[in-house]
Protein backbone atom coordinates (compact mmCIF):
# COMPACT_ATOMS: atom_id res chain seq x y z
CA UNK A 1 0.00 0.00 0.00
CA UNK A 2 2.92 2.46 0.05
CA UNK A 3 3.29 5.61 -1.96
CA UNK A 4 5.84 8.36 -2.19
CA UNK A 5 9.13 7.56 -0.47
CA UNK A 6 7.67 4.27 0.82
CA UNK A 7 6.96 2.98 -2.67
CA UNK A 8 8.64 -0.20 -3.86
CA UNK A 9 7.81 -3.24 -5.94
CA UNK A 10 4.15 -2.95 -6.92
CA UNK A 11 1.81 -5.33 -5.14
CA UNK A 12 4.63 -6.64 -2.95
CA UNK A 13 6.08 -6.04 0.51
CA UNK A 14 9.55 -6.36 -0.99
CA UNK A 15 11.30 -3.56 -2.83
CA UNK A 16 12.48 -6.03 -5.45
CA UNK A 17 9.93 -8.80 -5.39
CA UNK A 18 9.82 -11.89 -3.29
CA UNK A 19 12.97 -13.99 -3.23
CA UNK A 20 14.81 -16.58 -1.22
CA UNK A 21 18.49 -16.24 -0.42
CA UNK A 22 21.17 -16.72 2.18
CA UNK A 23 24.84 -16.34 2.86
CA UNK A 24 25.39 -20.08 3.22
CA UNK A 25 25.80 -22.55 6.06
CA UNK A 26 28.56 -24.57 7.56
CA UNK A 27 28.88 -27.58 9.80
CA UNK A 28 31.83 -28.06 12.06
CA UNK A 29 33.09 -28.89 15.52
CA UNK A 30 35.80 -30.60 17.48
CA UNK A 31 35.14 -33.97 15.90
CA UNK A 32 36.01 -34.57 12.26
CA UNK A 33 34.01 -36.94 10.10
CA UNK A 34 34.79 -38.29 6.69
CA UNK A 35 34.89 -41.29 4.47
CA UNK A 36 36.64 -42.35 1.30
CA UNK A 37 37.37 -45.35 -0.89
CA UNK A 38 40.99 -46.46 -1.17
CA UNK A 39 40.16 -47.93 -4.58
CA UNK A 40 37.04 -48.64 -6.55
CA UNK A 41 36.07 -51.85 -4.76
CA UNK A 42 38.17 -51.42 -1.64
CA UNK A 43 37.16 -50.91 1.98
CA UNK A 44 35.74 -47.69 3.38
CA UNK A 45 37.92 -45.76 5.82
CA UNK A 46 36.02 -43.60 8.32
CA UNK A 47 37.64 -41.02 10.55
CA UNK A 48 36.01 -39.94 13.83
CA UNK A 49 38.19 -37.51 15.73
CA UNK A 50 41.65 -39.10 15.67
CA UNK A 51 40.46 -42.71 15.20
CA UNK A 52 40.35 -44.54 11.88
CA UNK A 53 37.87 -47.34 11.17
CA UNK A 54 38.17 -49.60 8.12
CA UNK A 55 35.02 -51.33 6.88
CA UNK A 56 34.82 -54.04 4.25
CA UNK A 57 32.29 -56.48 2.84
CA UNK A 58 28.64 -55.93 3.79
CA UNK A 59 29.64 -53.35 6.39
CA UNK A 60 31.41 -51.40 3.64
CA UNK A 61 28.29 -51.31 1.44
CA UNK A 62 26.03 -50.33 4.34
CA UNK A 63 28.45 -47.58 5.38
CA UNK A 64 28.53 -46.12 1.85
CA UNK A 65 24.72 -46.07 1.69
CA UNK A 66 24.49 -44.42 5.11
CA UNK A 67 27.15 -41.84 4.23
CA UNK A 68 25.24 -40.85 1.10
CA UNK A 69 22.00 -40.71 3.09
CA UNK A 70 23.64 -38.63 5.82
CA UNK A 71 25.08 -36.18 3.27
CA UNK A 72 21.69 -35.76 1.54
CA UNK A 73 19.96 -35.21 4.89
CA UNK A 74 22.50 -32.58 5.92
CA UNK A 75 21.99 -30.76 2.61
CA UNK A 76 18.22 -30.97 3.10
CA UNK A 77 18.53 -29.52 6.61
CA UNK A 78 20.75 -26.71 5.35
CA UNK A 79 18.42 -25.69 2.52
CA UNK A 80 15.32 -26.00 4.73
CA UNK A 81 16.98 -23.94 7.45
CA UNK A 82 17.82 -21.13 5.01
CA UNK A 83 14.28 -21.08 3.61
CA UNK A 84 12.80 -21.16 7.12
CA UNK A 85 14.95 -18.22 8.21
CA UNK A 86 14.01 -16.19 5.13
CA UNK A 87 10.29 -16.93 5.44
CA UNK A 88 10.33 -15.98 9.13
CA UNK A 89 11.88 -12.65 8.18
CA UNK A 90 9.33 -12.19 5.38
CA UNK A 91 6.41 -12.95 7.70
CA UNK A 92 7.74 -10.50 10.26
CA UNK A 93 8.09 -7.82 7.59
CA UNK A 94 4.51 -8.36 6.39
CA UNK A 95 3.18 -8.23 9.96
CA UNK A 96 5.00 -4.95 10.60
CA UNK A 97 3.66 -3.45 7.35
CA UNK A 98 0.13 -4.61 8.11
CA UNK A 99 0.10 -3.12 11.59
CA UNK A 100 1.62 0.16 10.35
CA UNK A 101 -1.04 0.72 7.71
CA UNK A 102 -3.89 -0.46 9.94
CA UNK A 103 -2.81 2.20 12.44
CA UNK A 104 -2.81 4.78 9.63
CA UNK A 105 -6.38 3.83 8.71
CA UNK A 106 -7.49 3.91 12.36
CA UNK A 107 -6.02 7.39 12.80
CA UNK A 108 -7.77 8.61 9.64
CA UNK A 109 -11.08 7.20 10.85
CA UNK A 110 -10.65 9.08 14.12
CA UNK A 111 -9.48 12.28 12.40
CA UNK A 112 -10.83 12.91 8.85
CA UNK A 113 -8.07 15.49 8.31
CA UNK A 114 -5.85 12.49 7.42
CA UNK A 115 -8.17 11.46 4.57
CA UNK A 116 -7.79 12.54 0.97
CA UNK A 117 -9.60 11.54 -2.19
CA UNK A 118 -7.87 9.42 -4.78
CA UNK A 119 -8.66 7.41 -7.90
CA UNK A 120 -7.94 3.83 -9.02
CA UNK A 121 -5.78 3.80 -12.16
CA UNK A 122 -4.90 0.18 -12.99
CA UNK A 123 -5.71 -3.32 -11.76
CA UNK A 124 -3.08 -6.11 -11.81
CA UNK A 125 -2.83 -9.82 -11.05
CA UNK A 126 0.13 -11.14 -9.04
CA UNK A 127 0.89 -14.61 -10.43
CA UNK A 128 3.40 -15.40 -7.70
CA UNK A 129 0.75 -15.49 -4.97
CA UNK A 130 -2.53 -15.73 -6.92
CA UNK A 131 -4.04 -12.45 -5.70
CA UNK A 132 -4.98 -9.09 -7.26
CA UNK A 133 -3.91 -5.52 -6.45
CA UNK A 134 -4.45 -2.07 -7.91
CA UNK A 135 -2.54 1.15 -8.55
CA UNK A 136 -4.06 4.42 -7.32
CA UNK A 137 -3.06 8.06 -7.23
CA UNK A 138 -3.98 11.29 -5.48
CA UNK A 139 -2.97 14.93 -5.74
CA UNK A 140 -0.78 16.04 -2.82
CA UNK A 141 -1.09 19.45 -1.20
CA UNK A 142 2.10 20.56 -2.95
CA UNK A 143 0.47 19.86 -6.30
CA UNK A 144 2.35 16.66 -7.13
CA UNK A 145 0.52 13.59 -8.37
CA UNK A 146 1.37 10.76 -5.95
CA UNK A 147 1.07 7.14 -7.09
CA UNK A 148 0.61 4.24 -4.70
CA UNK A 149 -0.37 0.59 -4.78
CA UNK A 150 -2.09 -1.97 -2.62
CA UNK A 151 -0.58 -5.27 -1.64
CA UNK A 152 -1.80 -8.43 -3.38
CA UNK A 153 -4.86 -8.90 -1.19
CA UNK A 154 -7.92 -9.17 -3.42
CA UNK A 155 -9.55 -12.28 -4.85
CA UNK A 156 -10.94 -12.31 -8.35
CA UNK A 157 -14.51 -11.72 -7.16
CA UNK A 158 -13.39 -8.86 -4.91
CA UNK A 159 -11.33 -7.12 -7.60
CA UNK A 160 -14.24 -7.29 -10.08
CA UNK A 161 -16.18 -5.00 -7.75
CA UNK A 162 -13.45 -2.37 -8.23
CA UNK A 163 -13.27 -0.39 -11.48
CA UNK A 164 -10.67 1.83 -13.11
CA UNK A 165 -11.07 5.55 -12.47
CA UNK A 166 -13.18 4.76 -9.42
CA UNK A 167 -12.89 7.38 -6.67
CA UNK A 168 -11.68 6.08 -3.30
CA UNK A 169 -10.75 7.55 0.06
CA UNK A 170 -7.08 7.53 0.97
CA UNK A 171 -5.57 7.58 4.47
CA UNK A 172 -2.33 9.61 4.56
CA UNK A 173 0.50 9.74 7.08
CA UNK A 174 0.49 13.58 7.43
CA UNK A 175 -2.24 16.16 7.20
CA UNK A 176 -0.16 18.24 4.78
CA UNK A 177 0.85 15.87 1.99
CA UNK A 178 3.77 16.03 -0.43
CA UNK A 179 5.09 13.88 -3.27
CA UNK A 180 6.85 11.76 -0.60
CA UNK A 181 3.73 11.14 1.52
CA UNK A 182 2.82 7.57 2.37
CA UNK A 183 -0.79 6.47 2.03
CA UNK A 184 -3.24 3.59 1.94
CA UNK A 185 -6.80 3.19 0.61
CA UNK A 186 -9.32 3.18 3.46
CA UNK A 187 -11.03 0.07 2.05
CA UNK A 188 -7.91 -1.99 2.89
CA UNK A 189 -8.88 -1.79 6.55
CA UNK A 190 -11.59 -4.39 5.85
CA UNK A 191 -9.03 -7.08 4.93
CA UNK A 192 -7.17 -9.16 7.56
CA UNK A 193 -3.51 -10.05 7.21
CA UNK A 194 -4.52 -13.60 6.27
CA UNK A 195 -5.97 -12.21 3.02
CA UNK A 196 -2.52 -11.06 1.91
CA UNK A 197 -1.30 -13.39 -0.85
CA UNK A 198 2.37 -13.00 0.08
CA UNK A 199 1.56 -13.75 3.73
CA UNK A 200 -0.29 -16.91 2.67
CA UNK A 201 2.67 -18.05 0.56
CA UNK A 202 5.19 -17.23 3.32
CA UNK A 203 3.29 -19.17 5.99
CA UNK A 204 2.95 -22.10 3.59
CA UNK A 205 6.70 -22.04 2.88
CA UNK A 206 7.36 -21.87 6.60
CA UNK A 207 5.24 -24.97 7.26
CA UNK A 208 6.88 -26.96 4.45
CA UNK A 209 10.42 -25.94 5.40
CA UNK A 210 9.76 -26.76 9.07
CA UNK A 211 8.51 -30.24 8.12
CA UNK A 212 11.49 -30.84 5.81
CA UNK A 213 13.91 -29.61 8.48
CA UNK A 214 12.38 -31.99 11.03
CA UNK A 215 12.49 -34.93 8.61
CA UNK A 216 16.08 -34.14 7.65
CA UNK A 217 17.11 -33.90 11.30
CA UNK A 218 15.49 -37.23 12.21
CA UNK A 219 16.97 -39.01 9.19
CA UNK A 220 20.41 -37.51 9.85
CA UNK A 221 20.35 -38.71 13.45
CA UNK A 222 19.11 -42.15 12.35
CA UNK A 223 21.80 -42.49 9.68
CA UNK A 224 24.53 -41.42 12.10
CA UNK A 225 23.36 -43.83 14.81
CA UNK A 226 23.16 -46.68 12.29
CA UNK A 227 26.67 -45.85 11.07
CA UNK A 228 28.01 -45.91 14.63
CA UNK A 229 26.31 -49.27 15.23
CA UNK A 230 27.90 -50.72 12.07
CA UNK A 231 31.34 -49.44 13.11
CA UNK A 232 30.96 -50.90 16.62
CA UNK A 233 29.74 -54.24 15.27
CA UNK A 234 32.54 -54.40 12.71
CA UNK A 235 35.12 -53.58 15.40
CA UNK A 236 33.78 -56.38 17.64
CA UNK A 237 33.93 -58.84 14.74
CA UNK A 238 37.58 -57.92 14.15
CA UNK A 239 38.36 -58.50 17.86
CA UNK A 240 36.54 -61.86 17.83
CA UNK A 241 38.41 -62.97 14.70
CA UNK A 242 41.77 -62.02 16.22
CA UNK A 243 40.95 -63.95 19.41
CA UNK A 244 39.90 -66.98 17.35
CA UNK A 245 43.15 -66.82 15.35
CA UNK A 246 45.20 -66.56 18.56
CA UNK A 247 43.37 -69.54 20.10
CA UNK A 248 43.97 -71.62 16.95
CA UNK A 249 47.68 -70.70 16.94
CA UNK A 250 48.08 -71.65 20.62
CA UNK A 251 46.31 -74.96 20.08
CA UNK A 252 48.48 -75.78 17.06
CA UNK A 253 51.65 -74.91 18.97
CA UNK A 254 50.55 -77.06 21.93
CA UNK A 255 49.77 -79.98 19.62
CA UNK A 256 53.11 -79.66 17.85
CA UNK A 257 54.93 -79.60 21.20
CA UNK A 258 53.11 -82.72 22.38
CA UNK A 259 53.99 -84.60 19.19
CA UNK A 260 57.71 -83.68 19.08
CA UNK A 261 60.16 -86.46 20.24
CA UNK A 262 61.71 -86.37 23.78
CA UNK A 263 65.28 -87.49 24.63
CA UNK A 264 67.02 -88.53 27.83
CA UNK A 265 69.05 -85.70 29.35
CA UNK A 266 71.83 -88.09 30.38
CA UNK A 267 72.34 -90.55 27.53
CA UNK A 268 70.29 -89.08 24.68
CA UNK A 269 68.12 -92.15 24.26
CA UNK A 270 64.74 -91.60 22.56
CA UNK A 271 61.95 -91.73 25.16
CA UNK A 272 58.26 -92.52 25.05
CA UNK A 273 55.78 -90.08 26.58
CA UNK A 274 54.74 -92.72 29.10
CA UNK A 275 58.30 -93.51 30.31
CA UNK A 276 59.24 -92.40 33.82
CA UNK A 277 62.84 -93.70 33.58
CA UNK A 278 65.21 -93.99 30.68
CA UNK A 279 65.07 -97.58 29.33
CA UNK A 280 68.82 -97.35 28.60
CA UNK A 281 70.47 -95.70 31.61
CA UNK A 282 67.58 -95.91 34.04
CA UNK A 283 67.83 -92.20 34.82
CA UNK A 284 64.65 -90.49 36.11
CA UNK A 285 62.86 -88.52 33.43
CA UNK A 286 62.05 -84.92 34.21
CA UNK A 287 58.59 -83.97 32.91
Amino acid sequence: MPSGSHGGSRGSHSSGGASFGGGGSSFGGGQSFGGRHRHHHGPTVLIFGHRRYTLSGKANLAAVVLLISLFCCIVLCGISGIILSNTNNEIKNIEVDYQYYQNMIARAEANPSYIQEGVIKTIYYNRECGKWYFIYEFIADDGYKVEGYTYSTFTQDEIFEITKNQSILIAVEHINTTYESDSIPMLCGDYPITADGEYIEATRDKTVSTILLSIGGVLSAGSLIALIVIIAKNKQEIIDNKQADTSTTDTTTSTQDSQSPQYCDFCGETLNRTDRRCPHCKAKIKK
